[in-house]
């Protein structure tokens, strides 16, 4: 069975709009959290609490090289 490509891309759309519906609010949910776990501990290991106190360590570690 040969598909057009506009039909083919109207069944994509259609699957990906039923996707994101289904599934993509708690996964994207899930990535926030790790995303946020991972950065908190790097955080915690670099003695920073912020993106703002990050940018200036590194920007201050770069001078000093």
């Amino acid at each position: 069975m040969t598909v057009s490509a506009p039909v083919a891309y109207e069944l994509l759309r259609a699957a990906l709009d039923r996707a994101s519906r289904c599934g993509a609010a708690p996964l994207e949910r899930r990535v926030r959290r790790t995303v946020e776990y991972h950065l908190t501990h790097a955080f915690r290991k670099l003695g920073v609490s912020s993106r703002d106190e990050l940018a200036a360590a590194v920007g201050s570690e770069l001078a000093a090289r």
